[in-house]
């Protein structure tokens, strides 16, 4: 029988080592709703039981035992249920979010992550993740990881690639983002925390409106973090870019059309860094593989020859790699070696989980 769980991130050993009594309050007659019946099985051997709801899952203790030694250790201590038509099976008390359980039941059954084409696809590998980790299944944890890490990766590249893909545009709400800050944070999914803090500084929420957007999620250090870091990536281009536009404005005469560029620097400079329309030091823009670059929209470029016209398109994109590479500690989280060290440290990689489908019904 399992504990109440908390907000804490819990090792598999911890998980293991829970014992715990027999709930103090009364325990609400076992009920499946029609919503999770495909998780209640006629044939099962054990019922879980999610307190404090009456929601329970008749699943079978060789299937999930050989996806999780936390689930194994678990069901030797199940007792014989007392109430209702479930007396005949051993039942464990599990003080979990039962969408949550749902979600892990039915990928330890049948192996699928959510449909990417479902606007709630983040929220429930998220839904899934979190009960991976907790009860230890491996499987389950890694792909639920390669999905996230695919939407939130560590090289500008790769998130290059992502963006480009359908899969962001129904994932980039603010209330995702915040969600996937708290549980990577709780969780230690370290590498995958500067990505989400860029992408919640994307949006612009309007004052008043946090407690409505996302009422469970943000603490006022991760607002602030997220305000700060996003000025900090504005300067952090802004430093790459006018140190290219003042060593132009200085020594013209260093570039074939220095004279010209060093003119046109000069206006742009004055138009507060906004160029037809583009604000080159927006983060929303900023790490977007195809978005205009101020070599490409600012109307007298076409004076330039292309050479010229290629050393400034250079040094905007090193600016955006420069903010790249320095975006963890721009949001207070270290370097990208550091996450990945304190991610390995977190999550060690262990042998992988023999779960082949005799082995998992046999239910002893």
């Amino acid at each position: 029988m399992e504990s109440t769980s908390s907000n804490a991130p819990q090792t598999a050993g911890a998980a293991k080592r829970r014992r715990v009594d027999e709930p103090e309050d009364a325990v609400p007659p076992p009920y499946t709703p029609e919503k999770y019946k495909d998780m209640c099985f006629e044939d099962a051997t054990i019922l879980l039981h999610c307190l404090p709801s009456s929601i329970a899952f008749r699943v079978h203790r060789g299937v999930l035992a050989v996806h999780s030694e936390v689930f194994r250790d678990m069901f030797a201590l199940a007792q014989p249920s007392d109430s209702g038509p479930e007396n005949t099976l051993p039942v464990v008390h599990m003080h979990d979010d039962p969408e949550k359980l749902y979600r892990l039941l039915k990928y330890i059954y049948l192996h699928q992550l959510p449909d990417m084409s479902d606007a709630r696809y983040m929220d429930t590998l998220l839904d899934m993740l979190e009960p991976s980790i907790k009860y230890d299944v491996r499987r389950a944890r890694d792909d639920c990881l390669s999905a996230l890490r695919a939407e939130f990766p560590d090289t500008l590249s790769k998130y290059h690639e992502a963006i480009e893909t359908l899969l962001r545009r129904h994932l980039r709400g603010i209330a995702q983002c915040l969600r996937c800050v708290d549980v990577f944070t709780r969780h230690e999914c370290w590498t995958l925390l500067p990505a989400v803090y860029a992408s919640s500084a994307m949006f612009q929420i309007p004052p008043g409106t946090l407690h409505e957007i996302a009422p469970d999620y943000p603490s006022a250090r991760t607002m602030a973090a997220i305000s700060l870091g996003k000025f900090k990536l504005q300067r952090l281009r802004l430093q790459t870019v006018h140190g290219f536009v003042r060593d132009v404005v200085q020594q013209p005469a260093a570039l074939h059309c220095g004279h010209k560029l060093a003119r046109i620097f000069v206006n742009y400079m004055f138009l507060d860094n906004n160029v037809a329309g583009v604000d080159i030091t927006d983060p929303a823009l900023m790490f977007q593989k195809n978005v205009p670059l101020a070599a490409d929209v600012t109307p007298e470029a076409n004076q330039l020859c292309d050479q010229c016209r290629h050393v400034w398109r250079t040094a905007e994109k090193v600016g955006n790699e420069r903010a790249w590479m320095e975006m963890p500690a721009v949001f207070g989280l270290g370097t990208w070696e550091e996450l990945r060290d304190k991610e390995a440290k977190a999550h060690p990689v262990q042998p992988p989980v023999d779960t082949h489908v005799g082995a998992a019904h046999a239910d002893t």
